[in-house]
């Protein structure tokens, strides 16, 4: 095998493996490892659930 073909082959290999991932990065390298999240990720509580817990604390208060 000729070093050309070999680069060849490795460029054609490179260049399969970037236009094969749909999903990429902004650099444009395939995101792997990375879990896809069509959501974002809640750390805490929400405001909706804060405020119906507020909510619920001030009726237990009531009665």
């Amino acid at each position: 095998m000729s070093i050309q073909r070999i680069a060849k082959q490795a460029l054609s290999a490179y260049a399969r493996s970037k236009s094969g991932a749909r999903r990429t990065t902004a650099t444009g390298m395939p995101t792997r490892n990375r879990p896809i999240r069509s959501k974002k990720i809640h750390r805490g509580r929400s405001a909706e659930g804060q405020i119906a817990a507020k909510a619920i604390r001030s009726l237990r208060k009531a009665f």
